[in-house]
């Protein structure tokens, strides 16, 4: 299989309460619907059809995906109850399970995909509101995944003076 990536991404900027009080149903604010307008930008071209998309099904993360529109290019999406604040071991055991795939994509929650990418990379990382993170690693199945196993080599978070001047326009 060559060369798997893990694409990582932490749902945009929400509401802190939510109407029904449940954290589960908190939505997305105008912050990060304009987060994801950036990030969806920079996204672009980076997901191929023969990826896997790895979701909780938290509104903010189902939010997070229908608005970069990864679901609308025919890549399979698989809504994991796992990952809702999953921690890193959680994360981890969904992503051993996947087969056949070279890419995936996991949207979650911190403070899990935070641990989750430092131990994959045995740096200290934190993820901010709809931060985008790439790992690659030369292991040749995803059950193999372990501590230190993958290298950063992309990373993504919106220039604060440009989501401003974003927010301000109104443009979402």
């Amino acid at each position: 299989m060559g060369e798997l990536r893990l694409h990582l991404i932490r749902h945009a900027k929400t509401e802190k309460i939510s109407l029904s009080g449940d954290d589960f149903d908190r939505k997305l604010v105008e912050k990060g619907n304009c987060q994801l307008i950036l990030l969806k930008k920079y996204l672009n071209g980076m997901v191929n059809s023969d990826d896997l998309i790895l979701c909780s099904p938290a509104s903010r993360t189902t939010q997070t995906l229908s608005a970069l529109k990864l679901q609308n290019k025919s890549i399979p999406v698989k809504f994991l109850d796992e990952l809702y604040l999953g921690n890193s071991n959680s994360l981890l055991s969904a992503i051993c399970k996947q087969n056949n795939k070279s890419n995936l994509w996991l949207i979650g929650h911190n403070d899990g995909i935070s641990d989750l990418a430092s131990y994959l990379t045995g740096e200290n990382i934190y993820f901010h509101t709809s931060e985008f993170i790439s790992l690659s690693t030369s292991i040749t199945d995803w059950h193999h995944l372990s501590a230190d196993s993958c290298v950063l080599v992309d990373r993504y978070l919106a220039d604060s003076m440009e989501l401003d001047s974003l927010i301000r326009s109104g443009k979402q």
